[in-house]
């Protein structure tokens, strides 16, 4: 978590999008189980270790931002089409 820390200091937009992912309500309540399956129905590249309560996502260097995709829910599916999508604005519905 220290590489992932350093990595969002020096990057004005990453502390940025941090800081928005901190302030939603939502993340209190996201369990692992909601990361993984996040990262396999999307297929992503992203890794996790450990287990129980000691489990987390691993920060890989080589793609900085896809812990803050991730965390900040760029990942959404279609209803009416089944595709998958990364997002790169969103605009809550009622």
């Amino acid at each position: 978590m220290a590489e992932f820390e350093k990595a969002c200091e020096s990057h004005a937009l990453k502390l940025a999008k941090l800081n928005n992912i901190a302030s939603k309500p939502y993340l209190k309540q996201i369990k692992m189980a909601d990361i993984k399956k996040v990262i396999k129905q999307f297929n992503l590249e992203i890794q996790t270790t450990g287990k129980g309560n000691k489990e987390m996502i691993v920060f890989d260097p080589a793609d900085k931002w896809a812990i803050l995709r991730l965390l900040d829910d760029d990942y959404l599916g279609s209803v009416m089409t089944g595709q998958n999508y990364e997002v790169t604005g969103k605009r809550q519905l009622g």
